[in-house]
């Protein structure tokens, strides 16, 4: 409703929760980012504006500063090829070029992301049949659902955070952090934006520690941040065996605001914060086609 969050968690999700498990693909993305600079380079792709396959420091902060402690790898779960047309691939390379795996590095990553992927997407899809449920209560045209499953835009985001104190201005794992990787509530792992895609499938962050143990997160200010209607500023907790949905701006458009796009913020760390701590999370953008 109008004094909604615009973000609802499902719970109870069958097989979720051995997937979202340490030893499965949250566990996976320490391992991603563990290996040599040579590996993780034959894995970006340029081409798609760093939309597929690895980036690392490609993104910038609040504060204007390139976030050198987020590194993210980008896949689509559902099809390793969208097309084989090059002119659309041209035209649309961060939607319709190919996947890109470390087989060889890391053989189970593919199979991991693609499980964890395609859950979020099936349950996304429920969730997108029960606002065309809504929009046609109200007269409207439920078409969500129809878009959503129809196409092979969805594309999944596995991100690591690496620990406040590993930062190029401190050469690399000293025992004191840099200006850049202090941390204050500002430094923020994405400043205030709306998704714009349909729904975004999230779950919680996986906070690890230096001995690669899961901790509960050290730092209570850190996580979740939505924007309400009125302007408050709430942070949006969810239990880890959860998957939290976002509606996004082309929700927003298709259904004609029947629905709005949720306004979110994600805080990685403040000043309190562990800087040995390290975080992984996954989400995946469900998008309608090309």
């Amino acid at each position: 409703g109008a004094q909604g969050l615009g973000i609802i968690a499902v719970s109870n999700v069958p097989g979720f929760t051995e997937m979202r498990s340490n030893r499965n693909l949250l566990n996976l993305a320490q391992s991603l980012s563990s290996l040599p600079e040579n590996a993780l380079k034959e894995l970006e792709d340029p081409a798609s504006r760093f939309s597929f396959g690895w980036s690392h420091g490609k993104e910038f902060l609040e504060s204007g500063q390139l976030d050198e402690l987020k590194a993210s790898f980008y896949a689509n779960p559902i099809v390793d090829r969208p097309t084989d047309d090059p002119a659309l691939i041209e035209r649309y390379p961060s939607y319709c070029r190919a996947n890109l795996w470390p087989r060889k590095e890391l053989p189970d990553l593919e199979s991991s992301f693609k499980k964890l992927g395609s859950l979020i997407v099936k349950v996304g899809l429920h969730l997108a049949a029960h606002c065309d449920k809504h929009v046609s209560r109200k007269g409207g045209d439920p078409r969500l659902t129809d878009m959503l499953k129809n196409s092979l835009c969805h594309k999944g985001r596995l991100l690591h955070n690496y620990p406040r104190f590993r930062c190029s201005s401190c050469c690399k794992f000293l025992k004191a952090s840099c200006s850049k990787c202090s941390g204050t509530k500002s430094s923020s792992w994405c400043g205030w934006h709306v998704d714009h895609g349909s729904l975004t499938g999230t779950i919680d962050l996986c906070n690890v520690h230096k001995r690669r143990k899961e901790i509960d997160c050290p730092d209570s200010e850190a996580g979740l941040y939505v924007r309400t209607r009125s302007g408050a500023i709430v942070k949006a907790t969810f239990r880890k065996d959860d998957i939290a949905y976002q509606v996004g701006e082309a929700t927003e458009l298709i259904l004609n605001g029947a629905f709005h796009a949720t306004p979110h913020c994600v805080h990685v760390r403040t000043a309190q914060d562990d800087p040995l701590v390290e975080r992984n999370t996954f989400a995946v953008f469900m998008q309608p086609h090309w």
